[in-house]
Protein backbone atom coordinates (compact mmCIF):
# COMPACT_ATOMS: atom_id res chain seq x y z
CA UNK A 1 0.00 0.00 0.00
CA UNK A 2 2.08 2.62 -1.33
CA UNK A 3 5.10 1.67 0.56
CA UNK A 4 3.06 1.89 3.65
CA UNK A 5 3.04 5.00 3.17
CA UNK A 6 5.38 7.62 3.57
CA UNK A 7 8.45 7.54 6.27
CA UNK A 8 7.14 11.51 6.59
CA UNK A 9 3.93 10.92 7.27
CA UNK A 10 1.68 11.45 10.60
CA UNK A 11 -0.90 10.03 11.86
CA UNK A 12 -3.45 11.63 13.62
CA UNK A 13 -5.55 10.07 16.49
CA UNK A 14 -8.91 9.02 15.66
CA UNK A 15 -11.65 9.82 18.05
CA UNK A 16 -15.04 8.56 18.30
CA UNK A 17 -16.41 10.87 16.67
CA UNK A 18 -14.65 10.27 13.35
CA UNK A 19 -13.78 7.01 12.56
CA UNK A 20 -11.05 6.56 10.11
CA UNK A 21 -7.70 7.75 9.70
CA UNK A 22 -5.97 11.16 9.37
CA UNK A 23 -2.53 11.57 7.71
CA UNK A 24 -0.21 14.82 7.35
CA UNK A 25 2.55 15.56 5.54
CA UNK A 26 1.46 13.38 2.90
CA UNK A 27 3.05 13.90 -0.95
CA UNK A 28 0.87 14.02 -3.71
CA UNK A 29 3.36 11.25 -5.30
CA UNK A 30 2.08 9.00 -2.31
CA UNK A 31 -1.93 10.18 -2.81
CA UNK A 32 -1.61 9.01 -6.00
CA UNK A 33 -0.25 6.08 -5.51
CA UNK A 34 -2.48 4.75 -3.12
CA UNK A 35 -4.86 5.86 -5.69
CA UNK A 36 -3.97 2.88 -7.71
CA UNK A 37 -3.87 0.25 -4.53
CA UNK A 38 -7.34 0.77 -4.11
CA UNK A 39 -8.64 1.45 -7.82
CA UNK A 40 -10.08 -1.86 -7.65
CA UNK A 41 -11.69 -1.35 -4.48
CA UNK A 42 -14.71 0.24 -3.53
CA UNK A 43 -13.44 0.79 -0.04
CA UNK A 44 -11.68 3.12 1.23
CA UNK A 45 -12.49 6.58 0.74
CA UNK A 46 -9.71 9.10 0.16
CA UNK A 47 -9.67 12.98 0.57
CA UNK A 48 -6.65 14.91 0.06
CA UNK A 49 -6.41 18.47 0.61
CA UNK A 50 -2.64 20.41 0.18
CA UNK A 51 -0.65 17.19 2.13
CA UNK A 52 -3.31 16.00 4.09
CA UNK A 53 -5.17 12.31 3.86
CA UNK A 54 -8.35 11.07 5.31
CA UNK A 55 -8.99 7.46 4.57
CA UNK A 56 -12.34 6.39 5.40
CA UNK A 57 -14.49 3.03 5.18
CA UNK A 58 -18.61 4.01 5.21
CA UNK A 59 -20.97 2.19 7.17
CA UNK A 60 -23.66 0.73 6.18
CA UNK A 61 -25.59 3.65 7.17
CA UNK A 62 -23.97 5.51 5.66
CA UNK A 63 -24.35 3.66 2.66
CA UNK A 64 -28.12 2.90 2.78
CA UNK A 65 -28.80 7.10 2.90
CA UNK A 66 -25.95 7.41 0.02
CA UNK A 67 -28.53 5.15 -2.15
CA UNK A 68 -31.35 7.01 -1.64
CA UNK A 69 -30.44 10.66 -2.11
CA UNK A 70 -28.58 9.40 -5.01
CA UNK A 71 -32.30 7.19 -6.35
CA UNK A 72 -33.91 10.20 -5.68
CA UNK A 73 -32.18 12.41 -8.20
CA UNK A 74 -32.11 9.84 -10.52
CA UNK A 75 -36.10 9.00 -10.43
CA UNK A 76 -36.69 12.49 -10.68
CA UNK A 77 -33.85 13.39 -13.64
CA UNK A 78 -35.69 10.12 -15.23
CA UNK A 79 -39.52 11.89 -14.67
CA UNK A 80 -38.22 14.60 -15.78
CA UNK A 81 -36.31 13.56 -18.53
CA UNK A 82 -32.79 15.61 -18.04
CA UNK A 83 -29.81 14.64 -19.13
CA UNK A 84 -27.44 12.92 -15.97
CA UNK A 85 -23.85 11.41 -15.78
CA UNK A 86 -23.72 10.01 -11.87
CA UNK A 87 -19.97 9.00 -11.19
CA UNK A 88 -20.56 7.79 -7.79
CA UNK A 89 -17.55 7.98 -6.00
CA UNK A 90 -14.91 7.82 -8.13
CA UNK A 91 -12.08 9.85 -7.58
CA UNK A 92 -11.95 13.79 -8.61
CA UNK A 93 -8.71 15.48 -8.53
CA UNK A 94 -6.34 18.31 -9.79
CA UNK A 95 -2.78 18.06 -9.17
CA UNK A 96 -2.46 21.98 -9.56
CA UNK A 97 -4.40 22.76 -6.35
CA UNK A 98 -3.13 19.56 -4.32
CA UNK A 99 -6.90 18.37 -3.72
CA UNK A 100 -8.80 15.36 -4.39
CA UNK A 101 -12.01 13.70 -2.92
CA UNK A 102 -14.22 11.00 -3.27
CA UNK A 103 -17.96 11.64 -2.82
CA UNK A 104 -20.83 9.81 -1.99
CA UNK A 105 -21.87 10.82 -5.72
CA UNK A 106 -20.81 13.17 -8.31
CA UNK A 107 -23.62 14.33 -10.48
CA UNK A 108 -23.14 16.28 -13.67
CA UNK A 109 -26.48 17.46 -14.87
CA UNK A 110 -25.78 20.61 -17.08
CA UNK A 111 -22.79 19.32 -17.77
CA UNK A 112 -23.32 15.73 -18.41
CA UNK A 113 -22.77 16.07 -22.58
CA UNK A 114 -19.18 17.58 -21.65
CA UNK A 115 -18.15 14.34 -19.59
CA UNK A 116 -20.06 11.45 -21.54
CA UNK A 117 -17.81 8.90 -22.64
CA UNK A 118 -14.57 10.07 -21.05
CA UNK A 119 -12.67 7.06 -18.86
CA UNK A 120 -11.26 9.53 -16.39
CA UNK A 121 -12.19 13.59 -15.85
CA UNK A 122 -9.48 15.89 -15.65
CA UNK A 123 -10.51 18.77 -13.40
CA UNK A 124 -8.07 21.24 -14.66
CA UNK A 125 -10.01 21.44 -18.31
CA UNK A 126 -13.25 19.48 -17.57
CA UNK A 127 -16.13 21.32 -15.42
CA UNK A 128 -16.67 20.07 -11.55
CA UNK A 129 -20.10 18.12 -11.43
CA UNK A 130 -23.12 20.19 -11.09
CA UNK A 131 -24.13 18.51 -7.82
CA UNK A 132 -22.07 16.76 -5.10
CA UNK A 133 -24.07 14.36 -2.19
CA UNK A 134 -22.06 14.04 1.18
CA UNK A 135 -23.36 11.79 3.95
CA UNK A 136 -21.95 12.46 7.43
CA UNK A 137 -23.50 9.32 9.26
CA UNK A 138 -20.17 9.80 10.78
CA UNK A 139 -17.49 12.75 11.30
CA UNK A 140 -14.57 13.81 8.65
CA UNK A 141 -11.52 15.36 9.86
CA UNK A 142 -11.31 17.41 6.87
CA UNK A 143 -13.48 20.01 6.25
CA UNK A 144 -15.61 18.75 2.81
CA UNK A 145 -17.49 22.12 1.63
CA UNK A 146 -14.15 24.62 1.87
CA UNK A 147 -12.68 21.68 -0.11
CA UNK A 148 -15.64 21.21 -2.42
CA UNK A 149 -15.55 24.99 -2.89
CA UNK A 150 -12.18 25.41 -4.30
CA UNK A 151 -13.08 23.00 -6.79
CA UNK A 152 -15.84 25.23 -7.72
CA UNK A 153 -18.59 22.96 -7.27
CA UNK A 154 -21.73 24.66 -7.65
CA UNK A 155 -24.07 22.57 -5.16
CA UNK A 156 -24.38 20.02 -2.60
CA UNK A 157 -26.65 17.83 -0.82
CA UNK A 158 -25.46 17.26 2.40
CA UNK A 159 -27.07 14.63 5.04
CA UNK A 160 -26.12 15.88 8.79
CA UNK A 161 -28.28 14.97 11.94
CA UNK A 162 -31.07 13.25 10.19
CA UNK A 163 -31.81 15.65 7.75
CA UNK A 164 -30.77 17.65 4.08
CA UNK A 165 -28.81 20.56 3.97
CA UNK A 166 -28.48 22.24 0.94
CA UNK A 167 -25.49 24.18 -0.05
CA UNK A 168 -25.45 26.88 -3.00
CA UNK A 169 -22.08 28.35 -3.97
CA UNK A 170 -21.67 31.88 -3.71
CA UNK A 171 -18.18 33.22 -4.35
CA UNK A 172 -15.97 31.09 -2.61
CA UNK A 173 -17.89 29.93 -0.33
CA UNK A 174 -21.16 28.02 0.76
CA UNK A 175 -24.30 29.56 1.89
CA UNK A 176 -27.77 27.10 3.18
CA UNK A 177 -30.27 27.84 0.71
CA UNK A 178 -34.24 25.96 1.33
CA UNK A 179 -34.42 24.89 -2.50
CA UNK A 180 -32.04 23.15 -5.03
CA UNK A 181 -29.84 25.12 -7.31
CA UNK A 182 -30.34 22.31 -9.64
CA UNK A 183 -34.02 21.61 -9.20
CA UNK A 184 -35.93 24.84 -7.70
CA UNK A 185 -38.79 22.91 -7.12
CA UNK A 186 -37.17 20.68 -4.45
CA UNK A 187 -36.77 21.78 -0.88
CA UNK A 188 -34.30 20.53 1.70
CA UNK A 189 -37.68 19.67 3.64
CA UNK A 190 -39.37 17.64 0.92
CA UNK A 191 -35.91 16.03 0.44
CA UNK A 192 -35.77 14.82 4.01
CA UNK A 193 -38.99 13.76 3.84
CA UNK A 194 -38.65 11.59 0.68
CA UNK A 195 -35.72 9.97 2.16
CA UNK A 196 -37.33 9.60 5.90
CA UNK A 197 -39.93 7.83 4.32
CA UNK A 198 -37.87 4.88 2.76
CA UNK A 199 -37.34 3.77 6.46
CA UNK A 200 -40.34 1.72 6.27
CA UNK A 201 -41.08 0.27 2.50
CA UNK A 202 -39.10 -1.61 0.62
CA UNK A 203 -36.96 -0.25 -1.72
CA UNK A 204 -38.95 -0.44 -5.02
CA UNK A 205 -42.58 0.60 -2.94
CA UNK A 206 -40.45 3.52 -2.12
CA UNK A 207 -39.13 4.35 -5.73
CA UNK A 208 -42.37 3.97 -7.21
CA UNK A 209 -43.43 7.13 -4.64
CA UNK A 210 -41.04 8.89 -5.62
CA UNK A 211 -41.45 8.60 -8.93
CA UNK A 212 -45.47 9.27 -8.19
CA UNK A 213 -44.17 13.02 -6.74
CA UNK A 214 -42.06 13.55 -9.87
CA UNK A 215 -44.17 13.03 -12.31
CA UNK A 216 -47.17 14.89 -10.70
CA UNK A 217 -44.69 17.78 -9.92
CA UNK A 218 -42.91 18.10 -13.27
CA UNK A 219 -41.97 21.29 -14.31
CA UNK A 220 -43.60 22.78 -17.30
CA UNK A 221 -41.15 24.90 -18.64
CA UNK A 222 -37.64 22.98 -19.92
CA UNK A 223 -34.89 22.83 -17.05
CA UNK A 224 -31.47 23.33 -18.03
Amino acid sequence: MAEALEKSATMVTATSAFQGVLLEHVSWRTYESLLKDFADRRWPRLTYDEGSLEIMTPSHEHDAIGWRLQKLVETVVEEWELDLANLGHGTMRRKDMARGFEADASIYLRHAEAIRGKKEVDLEVDPPPDLVIEVEATRSALPKLPLYANFGVPEVWRWCEGRIIFHVLQGSSYAESSTSLAFPSITSQLATELVESAENQKAMVWVRSVRKWARENRPRSPMH
